[in-house]
């Protein structure tokens, strides 16, 4: 396996777990609320769509991105097992705060098994009817329709019940306006990342 496929492999999980560690965290710009996982989930799904050009540019070989993304699965179970195991022998005030992590971990395990299906899935449709010159369409789209089932599922995993409904469906709507924005915004690094590079 060559180095730059083993960097791809181990940054998905990389994201994938500083995200979850940092979900319950919020930054405030404004009147805005929004989770930091926002910003760093961002990378995995650029990541996925990354892959994906480069496999049908032959640059990867088939699979590769079904590989990186179960490789992410596989580190986010071990990362909610080891939590879980942390806080059998917490105290109370600790076991809160664990397993509410606990918790994020599985929502996310479950919304990214949904949603990143659903990335790869868009993403090959629409590359049969795009060129290469127009293939931020199918970054753009792909990534903003399986983000937003990221969004309405993670959210109601992870935080239904632990906030009223009304600041829950706040709270998604802001951060998945955010995720649009970060999709748009690093759309030239997509093509930067994929350009086909002169002989």
């Amino acid at each position: 396996m060559k180095i730059t496929h083993m960097i791809y492999i181990g940054l998905y999980p990389t994201f994938l777990i500083l995200a979850n560690l940092f979900g319950g965290t919020f930054i405030d710009i404004g009147s805005l609320h929004f989770s930091w996982a926002v910003i760093i989930f961002a990378g995995a799904f650029l990541l996925t769509d990354i892959t994906k050009q480069k496999t049908k540019a032959g640059l990867l070989p088939e699979g590769f991105t079904e590989t990186m993304y179960k490789a992410g699965i596989v580190v986010l179970i071990a990362f909610c097992i080891l939590f879980f195991s942390i806080g059998t022998g917490a105290t109370a005030e600790a076991q809160t705060f664990i397993y509410s992590t606990v918790r994020i971990f599985i929502a996310s395990i479950l919304s990214l098994s949904v949603s990143q299906r659903i990335d790869l899935w868009v993403f090959d449709v629409i590359a049969k009817r795009t060129t290469h010159k127009t293939r931020w369409i199918q970054n753009n789209i792909s990534t903003i329709t399986s983000s937003f089932i990221d969004t309405i599922l993670f959210y109601h995993l992870a935080f239904l019940g632990a906030f009223s409904y009304k600041i829950l469906i706040t709270s998604l709507l802001i951060n998945q306006s955010m995720k649009i924005i970060i999709a748009l915004c690093d759309t030239p690094i997509f093509l930067f990342l994929t350009r086909k590079k002169s002989a």
